[in-house]
């Protein structure tokens, strides 16, 4: 059985879930290879060789691995190259223009955006790192949306032909991290045992959550991208920050409410909303 345990164990190193998820997936395999090498014991295999040929019915641990990604997380593992490979393109391309035409390299935020992409590519490859930390994903994700707006800032003041390529490329990571977050957010686990109603809150949660952190993230992006250019490095870049972090917050207290049934969720819903639209007056004045 150690070897079926540790040939499990290699196959979710592959999977993007849940402590839930990772154990009924394993259960669910463990069986079917207890069942495939009592086959082969009936035939006649030692106990090892039964194993063996259990394992190697069943595939290799990456093969199956990322066949199980797939089916929970379609195109994930795709669309999280194309943010970092992206990420680091747009870091590099926006880099060029502000030190080549503006005398104003940025060199912190191309490191810190590219960086990012880094990770993102990363996460891509080791998918099970980020398995049981939806919240701290989409916190990720959703934190780099500033940085692309910032991005978006350096090259709006340029005029060349290859500005309005790099603002669809900037445009698009945006997109592409608001799509990611939602794929994640609404992720169902393997394991249903939400009844119809629970299942619908906590999709409200998430939705709704989602459509905030549009607003919230978005004019947080765009404060900070003012603060930094006319301002530099300075104390009042921790409102948007914290603003940003007031909204991560409250998305897990909504969410840990809505499974307990507890009012307390629309409590977090009225704060957040009522925060976004004080927020976004101060902002337009």
């Amino acid at each position: 059985m150690k070897a079926i345990d540790k040939y499990i164990d290699q196959i979710l190193q592959h999977v993007e879930c849940d402590q839930a998820d990772r154990e009924e997936l394993a259960e669910e395999m463990r069986s079917h290879l207890v069942q495939a090498k009592e086959h082969y014991l009936l035939e006649g295999e030692s106990e090892e060789r039964a194993v063996a040929l259990a394992i190697a019915d069943f595939g290799g641990d990456q093969e199956v691995g990322e066949q199980l990604q797939r089916s929970l997380f379609p195109y994930r593992k795709e669309l999280l190259f194309l943010l970092g490979g992206g990420s680091i393109i747009f870091a590099a391309l926006a880099y060029l223009h502000g030190a080549v035409q503006l005398a104003e390299p940025h060199s912190i935020w191309m490191t810190i955006v590219s960086l990012s992409g880094l990770g993102f590519l990363l996460l891509a490859l080791f998918p099970a790192y980020m398995g049981n930390r939806k919240l701290l994903m989409n916190l990720y994700l959703a934190g780099q949306i500033p940085f692309y707006f910032l991005g978006l800032l350096i090259i709006d003041t340029g005029t060349q032909a290859y500005i309005m390529p790099l603002q669809l490329l900037g445009g698009g990571l945006i997109v592409l991290t608001l799509t990611l977050v939602v794929l994640t957010a609404l992720k169902t686990p393997v394991e249903k045992k939400m009844s119809k109603a629970k299942e619908q809150k906590r999709k409200g949660v998430h939705l709704f959550n989602l459509l905030t952190g549009v607003v919230i993230v978005g004019f947080s992006g765009l404060f900070m991208a003012g603060l930094l250019i006319f301002a530099g490095l300075t104390v009042y870049l921790l409102l948007p920050l914290g603003l940003i972090v007031f909204w991560a917050l409250s998305y897990w207290w909504q969410y840990e409410a809505a499974k307990k049934n507890s009012p307390w969720m629309w409590a977090g819903a009225g704060l957040t909303v009522g925060v976004m639209i004080m927020f976004v007056v101060v902002y337009m004045r």
